[in-house]
């Protein structure tokens, strides 16, 4: 899936300044939905939400990197990055670099 990636700027309030499409950065493309999660789903022991994660390939034509406070319009839902990236070591064992990044996001509408 592919989404529009907004970088707004904010007031001393925290409140974005002006119109979110004016804060329009880039797109990044095959994106995947879901993913580890660290919150352990109650009642049922050893499993974990993959709910509110947004996995991000490293490799991006537009050179775009999502930053904790962006905002991503996937199809008609807009998400609010409230992570930054997770996930983005090389691993330990290989040393080999991931190829998807991971932000938490929350739909903002």
């Amino acid at each position: 899936m592919d989404a529009k990636v907004y970088r707004p700027e904010r007031d001393w309030k925290g409140q974005t300044i002006g119109e979110l499409d004016d804060y329009h950065i880039g797109d990044v493309t095959g994106c995947v939905m879901g993913g580890p999660s660290v919150q352990p789903l109650a009642r049922f022991p050893g499993t974990v939400s993959t709910e509110d994660q947004l996995g991000i390939p490293w490799a991006q034509e537009s050179g775009v990197v999502v930053k904790q406070h962006d905002r991503l319009l996937i199809g008609s839902t807009l998400y609010a990055v409230f992570s930054e990236r997770l996930w983005a070591d090389p691993n330990v064992l290989t040393g080999s670099q991931p190829s998807y990044y991971w932000v938490e996001v929350r739909s903002t509408t």
